[in-house]
């Protein structure tokens, strides 16, 4: 039996929405699993000499552990792991790892590959519930994980939503730049970003779309970060004045993300080239569009 396991990238946090608000994107990590006499990872794909060792030993981690759940050992297997999604850069792939490792485990026991059980051991296994909400469910998520549960819900959104991203060409690991953030924050930024939040989310969901520049504001994360992606404040102003409705650090970083409609993406686009190269910043820029489908799973 051989289990194809496919799951798109996805740009967390969208500004004020610290590991709640997500959205997933049509750029995505397939990973192929067959019976094999001793554990094997084979890396093919654009993105084959960036993939860490450790997401892609977390297929193996993940795995395991629902294996564990069941109490019983997991055979030996062999990978090949398709990568398509840049590595450290805030865009998901750890998330792609561990989904794709669930999804594989549970197929091989027989077990529903139902998507809430796939959001919870997938998401305790992440630390957090936002890019596994976008990746499993596809579009743009909320997501909320306590006592071992996850809710994730799918947001309804403008029809030509797309995400335009600038990817520095440095890595970023996510234990660093969640090493930076503080323990406690003053009540008057938490307040400041669950207005913002309230007004990014019902901006998308009602199409009111004059929203989301206030909405997408953030004080919870982005200013801790600000120094491990130098060019953060300079990118996220060129991309509201190219028109962008609303723009923030991808996850971690270093990607930052703008949202707009898709005619308006390439002047974004072009304007971060411009700033780029006024910078002299080495990175790539590119029109994503929203995954309408999540991870998918299939036996061949």
């Amino acid at each position: 039996m051989t289990i194809v396991v496919t799951v798109p990238a996805s740009a967390a946090n969208l500004g004020p929405g610290l590991d709640t608000l997500a959205l997933a994107v049509a750029l995505e990590n397939t990973f192929r699993f067959e019976h094999a006499p001793r554990d094997r990872i084979d890396i093919v794909g654009p993105q084959a000499s960036h993939l860490a060792a450790e997401d892609a030993q977390g297929i193996f981690r993940a795995m395991d552990a629902v294996y564990r759940g069941r109490g019983l050992p997991r055979p030996p297997l062999r990978i090949t792991a398709t990568s398509s999604v840049p590595v450290a850069r805030g865009l998901g792939s750890s998330a792609t790892a561990i989904i794709a490792g669930v999804m594989a485990a549970r197929t091989l026991l027989g077990d529903p590959v139902s998507t809430r059980d796939v959001l919870a051991e997938a998401a305790r296994l992440e630390g957090h519930p936002d890019n596994v909400a976008a990746a499993v469910l596809g579009g743009v998520t909320v997501a909320y994980m306590g006592n071992g549960q996850v809710e994730a819900v799918r947001l309804p959104h403008p029809r030509d939503l797309v995400a335009v991203a600038v990817v520095p060409a440095n890595p970023l690991a996510t234990p660093q730049a969640r090493r930076v953030l503080p323990d406690q924050v003053p009540l008057a930024d938490a307040v400041f970003n669950l207005g913002r939040v309230a007004l990014l989310v019902g901006g998308l969901a009602s199409g009111n779309l004059s929203w989301l520049r206030s909405g997408g504001e953030d004080r919870l994360h982005q200013p801790y970060r600000a120094h491990l992606v130098p060019d953060l404040e300079l990118l996220i102003a060129s991309a509201l004045r190219a028109g962008g409705w609303t723009a923030s650090l991808s996850g971690a970083g270093p990607t930052i993300i703008a949202l707009s409609n898709r005619s308006q993406a390439r002047t974004i686009a072009e304007e971060w080239h411009r700033t780029l190269a006024s910078v002299h910043t080495a990175a790539d820029v590119s029109i994503l569009d929203i995954a309408g489908a999540g991870a998918r799973v299939s036996v061949v």
